[in-house]
């Protein structure tokens, strides 16, 4: 029994991280079209999932040391894709 829970926890979890990243990559791709820049969803996606480790990472030891912060991953991870966004449109290519 605790191994059917430790599952339906494990695979819940990483649907909301799927969802989560969902979001992010849509946000990322509206932001690149109104910004007609040349951003496809893929190139969307890949951006979403390298920026999401900080989120990751903070998430993780936040089990162990931190307070748990609603809408941490969330957060972060489109913190990391605004700077990084932002200092990409001023490098002139």
């Amino acid at each position: 029994l605790i191994v059917f829970g430790v599952f339906g926890f494990t695979f819940l979890r990483f649907s909301l991280f799927l969802t989560y990243l969902l979001l992010i990559t849509l946000v990322v791709f509206l932001v690149g079209k109104i910004r007609s820049s040349n951003l496809s969803y893929q190139r969307s996606y890949q951006a979403a999932l390298h920026a999401s480790s900080l989120g990751l990472l903070i998430e993780f030891l936040s089990y162990f040391l931190l307070p748990s912060v609603p809408f941490l991953f969330f957060l972060l991870t489109l913190l990391v894709l605004w700077l990084n966004l932002s200092a990409r449109s001023k490098v002139a290519v």
